[in-house]
């Protein structure tokens, strides 16, 4: 039974130990850890423990073996009790749902804390502890997602002992230990081996560690291999919110001294295709630290750290003899004193290698960088609380000597630095911390060439906390230059680079006041090179001195030797930019810029193409920097964070900008510059004292005391706007433009237009399309423009020879007046001393003649170089000059836009036939209000004294448009820009449509003169080829357009002109220096308005003849109140008002059509001819002063004056510079006066008088009066007809007669005569009409022959004035050749209505001194004529060959005498002397009568009669009439007879009169072949009548007949009125008187007629032979 009970009781036993035992011990330990699940397999013997499993949160530990031994039993063991753990493992999982522990937890566990550590310290100086197989696995890891972290320990030895129960040692041994990252496809990741020794010594009281006194690390053998697909599976850890746990808990656990050694350090970095492999190597790393006061609670310990990294060194496997990266040793001191740390460290021998052998590693890390990246910006980071160091204040100092970083791509590049040093002081009582980096002779190079060299570079940054900052730079020495190539090292170091660059933070913006800047930067050079076709080339920035102070609100910038270059090959090809000096200054929101030295500015193509090629490349390198995630941030514009304020700029010297176009060089000059520049809303202003553009080193522009302005409102314009129509917005903003004086030079020969339009335009449009925007239409309004010019002139350039001929001329003409003065004294004295000396000696009087001479030469070479030297020679061709020019453009909602320039455009030109809106395209469209005023306009020629145009007070305004077609394919040209070599020529597509202009212009001007003479033909053509030089012609290849068909093209619309006084000159003279042979055709009051096809004139016509005579100031014509209407029309192919079909075609782009006929792009547009209509009328009553009316007076020499005016103006020009020699060869242009086809005039004269004076005495004269208005209308047709004579010259102008129609009604002539002191004649007749003059008056007497007519006024004279003739009504028609000869009828027909005619003594005086002096004239005329005047020449030579010896000495030479300049109106010959003067006296002699065959008298009764022949009869009766040529018929005509016998009169009447003139067939004639002219006529009802009357009857008085009497009627027909029943009928003696019966009073029955001849008729023929010229009569045939 006991043995049974004993089986029981050791199986319970062993049940016990086996089962309950470590059941029991596992479930104390789980209660006791109360978190914590703990499982025993089973005890062995030997205190012994099997499968030990231990469940804590998320982790889990296996012991397979847990035994406990001692030193006393087994020698394995070091301790009194030794644990041993044999086959350990420990796995970490997840935290998953497992509560957070809360702080009363923590609070809980630090109470129990104390308790705890206060055994283990008992237990640890009995207690060892050795783990052996030991293997820890974490999974998952946080940062590797499907990777385990696997670590392997052969045997780890833990011994602890506690020496005088107050130090614990701790001894910690690892043998051999493995640490491996697994993924799970990617395998192992990372694998790492290593073994350490490691020692603590600490200090223990009161059952805790009061401090750690040394901790020991050695590492030996440490290796690390690394693969390439770890960088693929790591992830940013997540950052937790958990407040990180206090510093305090741990400072007991800080050691004193703690020192880490590692010795022998390798790591491997393997590719994960076996591509490359990294190998490192580190022969010692050294880490001491040392506390030099006991830890307190709360705070780091004062201690250093010293760190030392010596012998590393970084290969590749594949190139083992290229380092990748070496470090010869880098030290470290780090010491923490109070709040302050200490820092040194020390950098030498960095030497880094980048090759082909690290590109395989790029693809890894960049992907590692994108990863993290973008889980970086998917997350929210929580608060970061500040570190225990922010805490503290901070002084290091970092110095590297001998650095060199070298990369090897396509080429090599190296770093090589000599020293750096970091350093920073903390802030200490007033003294600022301090932050400073120096750098000495630092190197960046490419192979063996330096891009970057830097000699010293010193930085300081000082400041107190952040509010106030000091920065303190200094560079000196630098020298960079880029080349494309550090693109390429850039983009290959872009991925390298760049999780450098990912980690570091941006700034964060702070509201703080920005830092204080000093800057100091001096001998410094940036270069910029790229290669193009083998060229290098370059951009150089040279900077010798730069000073900078202050901050960015307020500082100082001071600048000097800055220039910017153009490299060509590593030669300078062009400074661009040249700076001696700068300063500017910044305070209170103001910005000053101040240079006091010249500066030039250089641009050419080349450079702008380098600039952008630059820029690019700089865009795209600075693209490869990591972009910031605050994109989604609202942008803050740097204008509004730091706005500019007002800058004012100053510049003190000359400015010079050059831009190179190609060929030619455009340069501006600036003699000084001031500005100030605002904000919106703000005046800005721009001002300079003097401006000069110079093309080609040729001034084409000058400009003094110019102000350029921008103001928000301008009160003149916003006066103006108030008076535009239709405005919508008053107010603008404006652009104001001030200069005093603007002259605008074009140089002689120099093509302006192809270097301004051609070139430069080029250039500008090649730049616009460069960077052209996209244009939107924007409700910006555009700015108002005010420009103000007190004085404009522009200047065409004379030729330099011509110029210097013309002093050359002068200076001449003047020495030889002064040569003449000193023959004169010379003949003086030598007179005095044959008077003193008759024997004076003949060789002596020679040798002073030759010595006078060859000083009269070495005088003239004198004053001809004096005046080349001193006298600055006239340069003008043409001149205009405009004072008190201002110009308004306004801008106005209602004028923008398409659709209201378009409207604007219809209504200025309604007739064009305008294609749909929705075709037309256009590149120019604009529409503005302008307004220009102007004091004066003059234009001159040369030195002419008169000026071309003169205007006076011009005021011009109204709507402007401005519109250029989008060009058609074939209307664009290919321009090429060209550019400096290496690059090419640019193609630029160019337009050639022109530009339209359509406006809507009124024009007020006080004054207007304009003149115009043959005289000036020759200048006003090298004008012409001057203009030519600045309008630049047409590239199209067709005919270029005349003037008028340009006109046609580009301007429509309509404008009004209104002047006080117009005036025309026309110059009589061919002497471009004369002022006083002029017509001036003068319009008072004018009002003119100009549209298309269609010219109106109103106002008063006057014509004023100037001459340099008596007769000056004649006002020859009056016409108040007359219109003038011009209407044109043009004749073309097709509508001449549709120019939108016109398109210009470029030379190489012309049609297929045009190969086999000449091509013409204007053919359907340009006119062939132009028909002119041309109609005058004046009109009374309103708006013409009561009795006023058209009156012309004139001369008889105005006559001659007039023939010579038409000799002058109907001279052929001349050609002017044409030809070869010249370089002329276009086309002569066509004249405007050959382009006319039909010409049509209109006149109707309400009224018209004319006076005629036989001379300025006006002792003789004839008045014509036009009561009741003359009527003209004709037509005239041009025919250009070619000449058959074989030689090249243009057409004759053939000019015929249409038609012509003219009526004069109620019209008088009376002969005036002045009165003289002689008995009073008869009294002349009065007038038939009931318009007498007016009785003489009793007048001064007649003026001296110094007065002119002007100088005279119309104050009254003793005048005669005797009835001549007077008209009812004239009617004259005249029809062309051709219509006459197909209807028979004559050419001319002239009839006349109740014509009366006297002829009295006092008349036939005055016709025979009329006569007289017009034969005088003729005769005058033949003898002064060329042939005459040979033989006056030679008569007035005779007397000097006469004497030889007198011929040949000085005192024969002419005496001087003033020149007086030729008139028609007066002639005279210069040396009165010798027979000269007999010459004469002869020629006038025969003009008083001597040849000139006077009638006196009308007796002709000693001549014997002629006898009656009817040959004349028979020639005119033959058949051989040709043409019909003048038909007059006179109608109801009479004449009054007066003799000087008796005191009656007798008038003959004629009811019809007829005159014919035909031109027959030439006859033979005494053996010559004449001509033969007939006249014919005859008068019906012709009647003689007589006075009877009673003594003392006034039978001075006219009593003309009536129709009644005259006409034509029955023989019984009685007379009405009561004299036809007293009277005696029309039998021959019948009696007509007005009165009827006897009154008591003799004479009062006034004058009566007695009817001689009754009814008669009678007919006379004439003919006359070889007065026509035979080649009209064979044109006629």
């Amino acid at each position: 039974m006991w043995l049974a009970w004993f089986l029981v009781l050791v199986f319970s036993i062993w049940v016990f130990a086996s089962r309950l035992l470590p059941w029991l011990i596992a479930r104390i330990l789980s209660l006791y850890l109360s978190q914590a699940t703990v499982r025993l397999g089973g005890l062995g013997r030997r205190f012994e423990v099997y499968q030990l499993q231990l469940e804590l949160k998320n982790i889990e530990i296996n012991v397979r073996n847990l035994r406990f031994t001692s030193s006393i039993l087994s020698s394995e063991a070091s301790n009194l009790v030794t644990i041993i753990a044999t086959g350990v493992t420990v796995i970490v999982k997840e935290n998953e749902g497992l509560p957070v522990p809360s702080d009363t937890t923590d609070t809980a566990e630090e109470v129990t804390k104390p308790k705890n550590t206060k055994t283990l310290l008992l237990l640890a100086q009995f207690l060892g502890l050795q783990l052996r197989d030991v293997k820890v696995t974490v999974c998952p890891l946080p940062s590797f997602p499907d990777c385990e972290l696997v670590t392997q320990l052969g045997e780890l030895r833990l011994d602890s002992s506690v020496i005088h129960r107050t130090k614990l040692s701790l001894a910690l041994y690892l043998y051999q230990g493995t640490v491996a990252l697994q993924h799970i496809t990617c395998g192992t990741l990372m694998e790492s081996s290593f073994a350490f020794q490691a020692s603590i010594q600490a200090l223990v009281g009161s059952g805790k560690i009061t401090s750690v006194e040394d901790v020991n690390l050695d590492i030996d053998g440490l290796s690390v291999i690394l693969h390439s697909s770890l960088f693929q599976c790591i992830l940013p850890a997540k950052k937790t919110s958990n407040n990180s746990t206090s510093l305090s808990k741990y400072s007991s656990y800080i050691p004193k001294a703690a020192q880490v050694k590692a010795e022998c350090c390798s790591a491997v970095l393997e590719h994960t295709d076996r591509a490359s492999q990294l190998t490192g190597q580190l022969q010692l790393l050294y880490i001491c630290c040392k506390c030099t006061e006991v830890p307190r609670t709360g705070s780091l310990p004062d201690s250093h750290l010293t760190g030392q990294l010596s012998g590393l060194k970084i290969w590749s496997k594949e190139a083992q003899d290229q380092t990748v990266l070496s470090l010869a040793r880098f030290q470290v001191l780090v010491q923490k004193e109070g709040n302050t740390l200490h820092s040194d460290t020390q950098i030498h021998e960095l030497s880094g290698r980048y090759s082909s052998v690290l590109a395989p590693w790029v693809a890894p890390v960049s992907w590692l960088v994108k990863t993290v990246e973008m889980r970086k910006a998917t997350q929210v980071s929580p608060p970061v609380s500040p570190s225990w160091a922010s805490s503290l204040s901070h002084q290091h100092q970092l110095d590297a000597w001998n650095t060199d970083l070298t990369v090897e791509d396509c080429d090599r590049w190296s770093v090589s630095l000599h020293h750096v040093n970091l350093s920073s002081q903390p802030e200490v009582g007033l003294t600022p911390s301090t932050l400073t980096v120096s750098l000495r002779q630092a190197r960046w190079g490419r192979d063996t060439q330096p891009v970057l060299i830097i000699g010293q570079v010193d930085c300081r940054m000082c400041g107190r906390g952040r509010e106030q900052q000091q920065v303190d730079l200094m560079i000196t020495g630098t020298s960079f230059t880029y080349t494309p190539a550090l693109m390429q090292l850039a983009t290959n170091l872009r991925e390298l680079v760049r999780p450098i660059m990912l980690q570091m933070v941006p700034a964060k913006k702070s509201n703080t006041k920005p830092p204080s800047l000093a800057l100091l930067v001096s001998q410094t050079k940036l270069s910029w090179s790229t290669e193009r076709e083998g060229v290098v080339l370059g951009l150089v920035m040279e900077l010798r001195e730069c000073e900078a102070a202050g901050t960015l609100n307020s500082g100082e910038l001071t600048m000097s030797g800055l220039k910017l270059s153009h490299m060509v090959a590593g030669e300078e090809n062009m400074a661009w930019v040249s700076l001696p000096g700068l300063n500017m200054t910044r305070k209170e929101g103001d910005i000053r810029v101040t240079v006091s030295q010249r500066v030039r500015l250089t641009w050419q193509p080349s450079l702008h193409l380098l600039l952008l090629e630059c820029r690019d490349q700089i865009v795209e390198l600075a693209s490869l920097l990591p972009q910031s995630n605050t994109s989604t941030s609202p942008q803050i514009t740097p204008a509004s964070s730091h706005p500019v304020g007002t800058v004012h700029i100053a510049f003190s010297e000359k400015i010079t900008i050059t831009v190179h176009t190609g060929d030619h060089t455009v340069k501006l000059l600036l003699a000084s510059f001031t500005a100030k520049l605002a904000g919106e809303g703000n005046v800005s202003w721009l001002q300079s004292p003097r401006g000069r553009v110079k093309l080609d080193r040729k001034e084409v522009l000058g400009m003094d005391e110019i102000v350029l302005s921008s103001v928000p409102r301008s009160d003149k314009i916003a006066s103006e706007r108030r008076r535009m129509q239709g405005v919508t917005v008053q107010e603008n903003r404006c652009l104001v433009m001030a200069v005093a004086s603007l002259a605008v030079t074009e140089p002689y020969q120099f093509d302006i237009h192809q270097v301004v339009m051609g070139e430069v335009m080029g250039v500008v449009k090649w730049l616009k399309g460069m960077h052209k925007k996209e244009m939107v239409e924007s409700g910006v309004l555009p700015r108002d423009i005010l420009v103000n010019i007190k004085h404009l002139k522009f200047e065409l350039t004379d030729d330099p020879f011509e110029v210097k001929l013309r002093d050359n001329y002068e200076l001449k003409e003047d020495e030889y007046l002064e040569s003449q003065k000193r023959i004169k004294v010379l003949e003086q004295k030598i007179e005095e001393l044959r008077r003193q000396n008759l024997m004076f000696p003949k060789d002596k009087i020679e040798e002073l003649l030759s010595n006078l001479g060859r000083r009269n030469a070495e005088i003239y070479v004198q004053r001809a170089k004096k005046l080349l030297t001193s006298v600055e020679p006239r340069t003008r061709l043409l001149d205009c000059s405009v004072r008190g020019l201002e110009v308004m453009v306004l801008s106005d909602p209602s004028m923008q836009g398409r659709d209201h320039v378009l409207s604007m455009m219809h209504s200025c030109d309604p007739d064009s036939p305008w294609p749909n809106d929705s075709t037309l395209q256009f590149t120019t469209l604009w529409c503005k209000w302008v307004k220009l005023e102007a004091q004066s306009v003059t234009l001159n020629l040369r030195d002419f004294p008169q000026n071309l145009v003169d205007i006076s007070t011009l005021a011009l305004w109204g709507k402007l448009a401005g519109a250029e077609l989008k060009p058609g394919k074939r209307a664009t040209r290919t321009h090429m820009v060209k550019v400096e070599q290496p690059f090419t020529d640019i193609a630029v597509e160019r337009s050639l449509t022109p530009l339209k202009f359509y406006y809507d212009l009124a024009c007020d001007v006080e004054t207007l003169c304009m003149a115009y003479g043959s005289c000036w033909e020759p200048a006003i053509t090298q004008c012409s080829l001057a203009l030519a030089y600045l309008t630049g012609t047409s590239l199209d290849p067709s005919t270029p357009l005349p003037w008028w068909d340009k006109t046609r093209l580009m301007l429509h619309g309509r404008v009004l002109l209104a002047a006080r006084s117009t005036q025309l000159l026309l110059h009589a003279s061919l002497d471009p220096y004369n002022t006083t042979e002029e017509m001036a055709v003068g319009f008072t009051d004018m009002e003119l308005e100009w549209e298309e096809a269609l010219v109106r004139v109103r106002g008063t016509l006057d014509v004023y003849v100037r001459t340099a005579s008596k007769y000056d100031d004649g006002h020859l014509l009056n016409m108040p109140g007359v219109s003038l209407t011009v209407k044109m029309e043009w004749v073309c192919l097709a509508n001449p008002l549709d120019h939108h079909s016109v398109m210009p075609c470029a030379p190489d782009k012309m049609p297929e059509y045009s190969s086999n006929q000449e091509h013409d792009s204007y053919r359907a547009f340009r006119s062939n001819h132009l028909n002119i209509s041309v109609s005058m009328e004046t009109k009374g009553g309103r708006g013409v002063a009561r009795g006023e009316r058209p009156k012309l007076d004139m001369f008889s020499s105005t006559l001659r004056w007039f023939e010579n005016l038409k000799f002058i103006f109907s001279g052929a020009s001349r050609p002017i510079r044409r030809g070869a020699v010249f370089h002329n060869s276009r086309p002569k242009k066509p004249h405007f006066s050959r382009h006319f086809k039909r010409v049509g005039l209109s006149v109707s004269l309400h009224q018209f008088q004319v006076n005629y004076w036989t001379s300025f005495s006006q002792q003789r004269g004839i008045l014509l009066n036009v009561a009741r208005g003359i009527n003209l209308s004709t037509e005239h047709v041009l025919n250009l007809l070619p000449y058959k004579d074989g030689l090249r010259r243009r057409s004759r102008a053939d000019w015929s007669v249409s038609f012509i129609n003219s009526e004069l009604a109620t019209s008088d002539i009376w002969i005036q005569s002045a009165l003289v002191s002689d008995p009073a004649p008869e009294t002349p007749p009065s007038s038939p009409v009931g318009d007498s003059p007016a009785p003489p008056h009793t007048v001064p007497p007649t003026p001296s022959s110094r007065d002119t007519l002007g100088s005279r006024g119309e104050f009254p004279r003793n005048m005669e004035r005797s009835f001549f003739f007077c008209v009812e009504k004239v009617v004259y028609m005249r029809m062309g050749q051709g219509l006459s000869e197909e209807a028979g009828k004559p050419t001319h027909k002239l009839v006349i209505h109740g014509a009366r005619g006297a002829w009295t003594q006092s008349n036939r005086d005055m016709w025979f001194a009329l006569y007289d002096s017009w034969r005088r004239a003729q005769i005058l005329r033949k003898n002064v004529s060329s042939d005459a005047l040979k033989s006056f020449h030679g008569d007035i030579t005779k007397p000097h060959q006469a004497i030889p010896e007198k011929a040949n000495t000085p005192f024969t030479s002419p005496t001087p005498h003033t020149q007086q300049n030729s008139s028609p109106f007066s002639w005279s010959l210069g040396n009165p002397r010798g027979q000269g003067v007999s010459m004469m006296d002869r020629l006038l002699q025969e003009t008083d009568g001597g040849a000139t065959p006077t009638a006196y008298s009308e007796d002709r009764s000693g001549e014997e009669e002629v006898k009656h022949s009817l040959e004349a009869m028979a020639a005119c009766g033959m058949e051989d009439i040709l043409h019909r040529n003048w038909c007059i018929e006179l109608v109801n005509s009479q004449v009054l007879l007066k003799g000087i016998e008796t005191k009656g009169y007798v008038i003959i009447s004629a009811a019809r009169a007829t005159v014919s003139q035909n031109i027959c067939r030439p006859v033979w004639k005494e053996k010559t072949l004449l001509s033969k002219t007939t006249w014919s006529g005859g008068l019906e009802t012709m009647q003689y009548y007589a006075t009877v009357s009673e003594e003392k009857a006034d039978l001075d008085n006219i009593m003309w007949l009536t129709v009644d009497n005259i006409g034509e009627g029955e023989d019984h027909a009685r007379l009405p009125g009561p004299a036809g029943l007293v009277g005696s009928g029309k039998a021959v003696g019948g009696v007509v008187s007005q009165v009827v019966g006897v009154t008591d009073t003799p004479g009062d029955l006034g004058i009566q007629l007695q009817r001689i001849v009754s009814r008669c008729k009678a007919e006379f023929f004439y003919v006359s032979y070889g007065d026509t010229e035979l080649e009209s009569v064979e044109g006629k045939q």
